[in-house]
Formats: C-alpha cells, structure tokens, sequence
C-alpha cells in the first residue's frame, strides 16, 4: 500500500517493511520484525526530504522527536543503519 504525505512524498507499506520514498529515492526503511531503522546516504538531501523524513520517524518509530542532530548521533550510535547507497531497494 502506498501512502502519499504530500507532493512527491510517500510511504510505501509492504508485508515486512514500512519505507519513506521522496521523489524517486527511497530514504529510509523500517523493518516491521525488528524495527530496525535503516537510512539511504541521501536521507539529508533537501530541506523537504528531512522535513517529511523527521515526520515519518517521528509517526513511525519509538526514536523520539527527531533532528538532523539527534538522527547523526543515533547513527553514530549504531542505532540507525545508515546506507553509502543514495537509495534503498523496496522489497515486496
């Protein structure tokens, strides 16, 4: 099932994942079994992507309020995969 949040924005629903998709890159992808937080290399590439990414994670996870700030640390931390891929292959 896909979801549009606004213009070129949307999160696509799948049986094992949950992803946000801006334009035609998907940024980010959240496994339904382990929900593990996985981001594409491009998850910061425009004010509008991290806007709706921050939203998605924001409505999608337990992580807490999000920011560029806190995701980096998270990342750092090993808590949110990031990906050197600019976008993350949806798996049906």
């Amino acid at each position: 099932m896909v979801q549009q949040l606004a213009t070129n924005q949307f999160i696509v629903n799948t049986k094992n994942a949950t992803y946000f998709q801006s334009y035609n890159s998907v940024v980010c992808k959240i496994d339904k079994t382990t929900n593990k937080v996985t981001l594409s290399n491009h998850w910061d590439y425009s004010v509008t992507t991290t806007k709706y990414l921050y939203k998605f994670l924001n409505e999608n996870t337990s992580l807490g309020k999000l920011n560029k700030k806190e995701v980096k640390n998270l990342i750092s931390k090993g808590e949110i995969i990031l990906l050197l891929l600019p976008s993350i292959k949806i798996n049906l």
